[in-house]
């Protein structure tokens, strides 16, 4: 059962690993979300939702889905606690999938497919995981670094290699201090400390380490990548690697070879850091993929780049490279994000997703090979959006949190009206419970309940009528209120001299609920008029 998503998964990295950069975000400013300086930059009141592949439980509710098409199509709620006020996501998809969600206090939890808490030596700035799983790095609120997984290249930068792989229960300190920012690539790190210097450690075979070589030889502990000017961040995934310089410069390393550095060229390598993007445009956040690149400029606007054999890059073809940055027809923009082989854009609390659409991260309620490639917002993602995280294939977006108004007693209008404007979604369901025709009789979740912004509130409406009262009326009288209401008259007529000529007797009674299409019998005097005068 497990080989089908596999090989769709392999499927998917041999048409990007030429490239092969994963999910990764850089930010010129710590406080945008994503990259936290600390708790002070998160939403103090933030849900996290996840939709896409879920094989090895990536969407944090507890589930795996092992049948066809492996995903969860439409957005559902990471478990609680692990997904609230969440600022940054990072994912291992080596063999099993592990995501790792850094929260707003520092704490660090991560699931797959059950949250738990991660232990730390202290409260964690953030947090990076080679997509490949074979190592991870945490950079702690107080300028240290820790690492995990493997050594082989010497990408935990401790002075030596070896073959242990090591845990995350067992962190190792890496001999930097004051880092503010790190990345894992497959096999190599890079840091950013706070004086703006950047440095490298691990494997060199595709020009990682940006110091002008291509080495079989690995650095085994850190050494500064030697470059003009002060940098805010740095990113780096798979082999490739990229620095923004305090003008907003962007400045890439390594592999090339879907034109991932965006310098109009490919090649195997490029061991010293190369001038990347369209040149004269500045930058606020880069977003690198599995073989392509999103970046937004200090004017608010998308430019993207690399591999587009699904539509990853977003100008609505699936042309592949892009060597040449693209601009996209979008404004606004606060957030990128890049999986491996599709993306994420948020701006004015709305989402744009574009790409590889296998596994259902197009979170449109569908899943197959055919890509989405133009940019288009997921049902319930036009509001309440703080950031997002394309991962592998599949997403997370971090929601404002709203409370569930109480619509039990109102009718369906007042009802989706108030969850509406509550910044949540209504999903109404109609029953005929005659309880209390044409009013809801229950919700869920419940009036007060927290969600996520977007997140649908379900509401069933009785659709049961009242019967009207036709005492006294005439038989075509009776007959118009009942059909008006949805009912079948049913007369009968009799001789009786109570009140000729009209209805002197129903059943059910005057304001009986009863399901549409239900019968109402009723009596018709049909003796003379005179009868009651004898």
């Amino acid at each position: 059962m497990l080989g089908v998503p596999v090989m769709i998964r392999s499927e998917m990295r041999q048409r990007f690993r030429s490239a092969v950069v994963a999910a990764s975000i850089l930010v010129v400013s710590a406080a945008v979300a994503g990259l936290p300086a600390g708790p002070a930059t998160a939403d103090p009141s933030t849900a996290l939702l996840a939709w896409g592949e879920n094989l090895y439980g990536e969407v944090g509710n507890g589930t795996e889905t092992t049948s066809p098409p492996y995903g969860v199509l439409t957005p559902v709620p990471v478990a609680s606690p692990a997904g609230q006020n969440v600022i940054q996501t990072s994912q291992a998809a080596g063999v099993i999938i592990v995501t790792y969600a850094l929260h707003a206090d520092g704490t660090l939890w991560k699931w797959g497919p059950t949250p738990s808490q991660v232990t730390v030596p202290g409260p964690v700035r953030q947090v990076s995981v080679s997509s490949f799983g074979d190592h991870g790095l945490i950079v702690g609120q107080d300028g240290t670094l820790w690492g995990w997984g493997r050594n082989l290249h010497g990408q935990l930068g401790i002075g030596q290699t070896d073959t242990i792989i090591r845990p995350d229960t067992a962190l190792v300190r890496i001999p930097l201090t004051g880092v503010v920012e790190a990345a894992a690539g497959d096999s190599f790190s890079v840091a950013l400390t706070s004086d703006g210097k950047v440095w490298t450690w691990g494997d060199g075979r595709r020009g990682e380490i940006g110091d002008g070589t291509v080495s079989s030889t690995p650095r085994t502990s850190p050494g500064q990548v030697v470059m003009a000017g002060q940098f805010v961040h740095v990113t780096a995934r798979h082999s490739t690697a990229f620095a923004v310089r305090s003008d907003g410069a962007l400045f890439g390393w390594g592999d090339n070879r879907v034109g991932q550095l965006g310098i109009g060229t490919t090649s195997d390598a490029e061991p010293s850091p190369q001038a990347s993007g369209p040149a004269h445009v500045h930058f606020t956040q880069v977003a690198v993929g599995g073989s392509h690149v999103l970046a937004i400029a200090t004017d608010s606007t998308v430019w993207s780049w690399g591999d587009n054999g699904a539509g990853a890059v977003g100008d609505g073809t699936t042309f592949s490279p892009r060597a040449t940055p693209v601009h996209l027809g979008l404004s606004g923009i606060t957030h990128v994000s890049a999986g491996l082989s599709g993306s994420v854009a948020v701006g004015g609390g709305k989402l744009w997703y574009w790409g590889d659409n296998a596994f259902g991260a197009a979170g449109n309620g569908t899943a197959g090979r055919t890509p989405i490639t133009t940019p288009t917002i997921p049902p319930g993602m036009d509001r309440g959006v703080v950031w997002a995280d394309a991962k592998e294939t599949t997403v997370y977006a971090a929601m404002q949190v709203r409370t569930v108004p109480g619509v039990i007693g109102a009718t369906e209008v007042q009802a989706s009206d108030a969850i509406t404007a509550a910044g949540l979604t209504p999903r109404v369901t109609r029953s005929p419970v005659c309880t209390n025709p044409g009013k809801v009789v229950n919700q869920s979740p419940e009036a007060g309940a927290q969600q996520a912004s977007g997140t649908s509130v379900a509401f069933t409406v009785d659709t049961c009528v009242a019967v009207p009262g036709v005492m006294g009326a005439t038989e075509a009288q009776a007959n118009s209120a009942i059909t008006a209401a949805g009912l079948i008259p049913s007369a009968s007529h009799g001789k009786v001299c109570v009140d000729p000529g009209n209805v002197y007797g129903q059943s059910p009674s005057a304001g009986t609920p009863r399901p549409p299409g239900s019968t109402v019998n009723f009596n018709v005097d049909t003796a003379p008029r005179t009868c009651a005068i004898r």
